[in-house]
C-alpha cells in the first residue's frame, strides 16, 4: 500500500501537473510518512471535464447493475480491511481495532446503497380528470462535489460515494489532505470492481482552493460536506452563487 497519494481522474492516477505535494505526517510521531499531490487549476479543470463524462455514462446504467458495482466495491472493501485500518491509523492516528471497525462499517454503507439503488422508485398520482394521469420519476443530479473530514477518512467517504452512485451521479471527491489514504483505497477498489472510469475521480491538495474552483463551476450539481460550522457556511456561500444544492454535516 503506497503512502504516496496522487489524484485519480479519469481512472488513472497521476501526480499534479506541476509537480506540487503536501507531506502527510504520522501524528503519533510527527514522522513524514508520505506525500499527496497538490492539485493545480489545471487538474481540477480535468476532475470536472471527467466527472462530466462519467455522469453521462453512469447516468444510463440500470439500476440493477449500479447495485452490482456497490456490491463488488464492499466486497473489496471487506478484502482490503487490514490494510486500508493500518493506513487509517498511520495518518490520522486511532487504535488499530477502531480503524478496522470503520473500515468495515464503510463497506456496509456501500451494502446498503446497493439495495436502495433497487428501490428509487418513482409514482403514479391521480390526475384532476378521470383521463388525465401524472407520472413522477427520480433522475440522478449530476456532478457531487464531496469534502471530507480527517476524523473518519473512510466512513464519512462511503457515506457519501455510495449513495450519490446508487442514485446515478458521479462523484469528485476531496479527501482531508491529512488523512487521504483510505479514500484512494476505495477509489481504487472501485475501478478494480469495475466502476466506470470517469464516475469517480480524487483530488487532493489545499482545501480552500479546491472548494473554491469547483464550487465556481456550474457543472457542479450537488455539494456535501463534513467538517466544522464556519467552513460549512463559507461553502453555503459559495455554493449560493450557482444555487448548488448542499448537504452538511457540521460540528466541532
Amino acid at each position: 500500500m503506497d503512502l504516496d497519494h496522487g489524484l485519480f481522474i479519469e481512472g488513472q492516477w497521476r501526480a499534479a501537473s506541476d509537480g506540487g505535494v503536501l507531506p502527510v505526517v504520522n501524528p503519533a510521531s510527527e514522522e513524514e510518512i508520505g506525500s499527496v499531490a497538490v492539485a493545480t487549476p489545471q487538474d481540477l479543470e480535468a476532475a470536472l471535464t471527467a466527472s462530466e463524462r462519467g455522469f453521462e455514462l453512469w447516468r444510463r446504467v440500470p439500476a440493477v447493475e449500479r447495485s452490482a458495482c456497490l456490491r463488488r466495491i464492499a466486497e473489496g472493501i471487506r478484502r482490503g480491511a487490514d490494510g486500508i485500518a493500518r493506513q487509517i491509523t498511520l495518518e490520522q492516528g486511532k487504535p488499530l481495532v477502531e480503524a478496522r471497525a470503520e473500515v468495515l462499517a464503510s463497506a456496509e454503507q456501500f451494502d446498503w446503497n446497493a439495495e436502495e439503488a433497487r428501490r428509487i422508485y418513482g409514482h403514479v398520482p391521480g390526475g384532476l380528470a378521470a383521463n388525465v394521469r401524472y407520472e413522477v420519476r427520480w433522475s440522478p443530479l449530476g456532478v457531487v462535489a464531496a469534502f471530507t473530514a480527517w476524523n473518519f477518512p473512510a466512513l464519512l467517504a462511503a457515506r457519501k460515494l455510495s449513495a450519490a452512485l446508487a442514485a446515478g451521479c458521479s462523484v469528485l471527491i476531496k479527501p482531508s489532505e491529512e488523512a487521504p489514504g483510505a479514500v484512494c483505497e476505495i477509489a481504487r477498489i472501485a475501478h478494480e470492481a469495475g466502476l466506470p472510469s470517469g464516475v469517480l475521480n480524487v483530488v487532493t491538495g489545499r482545501p480552500a482552493e479546491i472548494s473554491s474552483s469547483l464550487l465556481a463551476s456550474s457543472r457542479v450539481r450537488k455539494l456535501t460536506f463534513t467538517g466544522s460550522v464556519p467552513v460549512g457556511k463559507l461553502l453555503m456561500q459559495q455554493a449560493a452563487a450557482s444555487l448548488t444544492k448542499v448537504s452538511l454535516e457540521l460540528g466541532g
